[in-house]
């Protein structure tokens, strides 16, 4: 029996079940799938939602050594071609405006940051934590309704199962094993709900550093700082904020000496995220000036969720 194919699934589909929704395309990095997803079923009421998936530094298995891959994991836009913000630009520009113009919300529904399961050295290290708290923020700042990080103990490398590098967390036969990404998640759960505010950064033009704001349900702000600076040439960063407030706090999200190759011993808020799930780290008072002007510093390969009460 040959079954039907493309519009002609569709089609069946919807007079068999006139109510039924689809989403699509779901693939990798392609927005010309998308647009041509859209073009062909995107007026038809039947779709709800745009798909794609991204894994912006392509295959784990092709990455030179750790230390390129980490690298890159963090750089900015002066990694040219290879940056993973161009990356996530190229991709939004390709079906994103189309999207929106068409009433239809999106979602990368699998993404991380190395593909075949990641890359050794690199996707299970804390430079995932720092990478994995931007790429969420950057991602809902440019109206994603949402993305899924790939994950499970095993995922398909090539034809092979093999165990995962990239994922959030491990089964144990008691729960689960936190893995460095779990800890950028968890730090952006603490500061990402709510609202995104402007802000603007000014003398940090020669520094790796990436700074995302939102007004939350409670009527605090919430600034994320994230130094990406690390190696040997690696700066702190003293940070001020002009933003009146009745008191800040903050929990960072740190590694044993700031290494961003570390592989355990990684904290947020003092506190690690337990096999049950739970979270023991706690928000610490920060100074104020007198002036309405919070004062801090930012380590090296570190990120900072600062609440602002009001």
């Amino acid at each position: 029996m040959r079954l039907p194919s493309g519009d002609h699934v569709r089609l069946f589909t919807a007079a068999a079940v006139p109510e039924v929704k689809f989403c699509g395309p779901s693939v990798h990095n392609n927005g010309e799938w998308a647009r041509r997803f859209m073009e062909d079923f995107g007026r038809s009421n039947h779709v709800v939602l745009i798909t794609e998936h991204l894994y912006a530094g392509g295959a784990g298995n092709k990455v030179p050594t750790p230390e390129y891959g980490r690298d890159r994991m963090l750089g900015d836009e002066s990694w040219g071609s290879n940056s993973f913000p161009k990356a996530y630009q190229k991709l939004y520009e390709s079906f994103v405006p189309m999207a929106i113009s068409n009433g239809l919300p999106y979602r990368l529904e699998e993404v991380n940051n190395y593909f075949n399961g990641g890359a050794t050295n690199v996707s299970n290290t804390f430079a995932a934590s720092l990478w994995g708290l931007d790429f969420m923020y950057w991602w809902a700042e440019h109206q994603a309704a949402g993305l899924n990080f790939h994950t499970g103990d095993r995922v398909a490398a090539g034809n092979t199962l093999l165990p995962s590098k990239y994922t959030a967390f491990f089964s144990t036969t008691n729960g689960y094993i936190v893995r460095p990404l779990g800890y950028g998640i968890k730090a952006f759960d603490l500061g990402g709900h709510g609202r995104f505010v402007p802000m603007k950064i000014s003398g940090a033009e020669n520094l790796n550093v990436r700074a995302h704001a939102v007004l939350g349900a409670d009527k605090n702000i919430y600034v994320t700082l994230i130094n990406n600076e690390h190696g040997d040439s690696r700066k702190d960063i003293q940070v001020t904020i002009a933003l009146p407030a009745a008191s800040a706090e903050a929990v960072s999200l740190t590694a044993p000496n700031g290494d961003v190759s570390a592989t355990s011993g990684i904290t947020l808020g003092g506190g690690e995220i337990t096999s049950d799930g739970s979270w023991n780290g706690k928000w610490v008072q920060i100074g104020q000036s007198e002036n309405g002007r919070t004062m801090l510093t930012v380590p090296a390969a570190t990120a900072l969720v600062v609440r602002f009460k009001r």
